[in-house]
């Protein structure tokens, strides 16, 4: 799904939770090199390090954003 996709949803939802804590954001992974993916990508470590820390934010952390390896992306 291309991020412009997911940019609706993503935001109708981290309105909704807002109120309970919960924080809502996108990551992007890249592209890992895997068996679909193909040669010539990240390591599957790299793109699972960019979900992780998205994952261990802290309750006051940002919600509402799009991350890869932790920096925000403009939409």
């Amino acid at each position: 799904m291309p991020h412009q996709t997911a940019i609706g949803p993503a935001e109708t939802t981290r309105r909704q939770r807002s109120r309970d804590r919960i924080l809502v954001n996108t990551v992007c992974r890249g592209w890992v090199a895997t068996d679909m993916g193909g040669p010539g990508g990240r390591r599957v470590a790299e793109g699972a390090a960019s979900v992780l820390w998205a994952v261990d934010l802290p309750d006051d952390g940002p919600t509402g954003g799009f991350y890869r390896d932790g920096r925000p992306i403009p939409w």
